[in-house]
């Protein structure tokens, strides 16, 4: 062994096999196309659900009943009522208070002009508008109330008499139903 010749060294030689590559690359081609497919298939249910929840929102248009100004009114007229109902001075003041917000909308929606509820019912007179001197009552009781704060003392004929007025004004103009 010592002075013999070198055995060479077997190496194989590089050999190239394109079956695993070809084989990845249609594993990846498939699992590409099935993902695209995917995405595709979400993009259109997504669209689909869309469609449907349109669909039921004409439906519920079209079935149910919305409320319109007038029930509104309604829910806020009844809210002055349960104040004016109570035994308590303070209800009643918000009760006024209230009833004469609603009465500067109704104004407003009538079309009077003016900066504020005073000068809308300045600017009405006797015929358009028929309740216009006890409205003027009732505004310039509210004005007490706001400006002379608790200082002012509201009878409960008062309180009363004002809200029968603002009653009979949105009652005849159809504005509490």
């Amino acid at each position: 062994m010592n002075g013999g010749t070198p055995r060479p060294i077997y190496v194989p030689e590089p050999s190239f096999d394109p079956t695993p590559i070809t084989q990845a690359s249609g594993f990846k081609f498939f699992f590409l196309i099935l993902g695209v497919m995917g995405f595709v298939l979400i993009i259109y249910l997504l669209l689909r659900q869309r469609a449907h929840l349109q669909e039921d929102y004409e439906r519920m248009d079209r079935h149910f009943i919305k409320p319109t100004a007038s029930h509104l009114h309604e829910t806020r007229w009844s809210k002055v009522e349960k104040l004016f109902v109570s035994n308590n001075e303070s209800d009643w003041r918000l009760g006024i208070i209230e009833a004469d917000a609603m009465l500067e909308d109704l104004t407003l929606q009538l079309g009077y002009p003016g900066a504020n509820l005073g000068e809308r019912l300045k600017s009405a007179d006797q015929r358009s508008f028929p309740m216009l001197q006890p409205a003027w009552q009732a505004h310039l009781l509210r004005n007490r109330i706001a400006h002379e704060g608790m200082n002012f003392h509201l009878p409960q004929h008062e309180a009363w008499r004002a809200f029968k007025i603002y009653e009979n004004i949105f009652r005849g103009y159809g504005y509490t139903g």
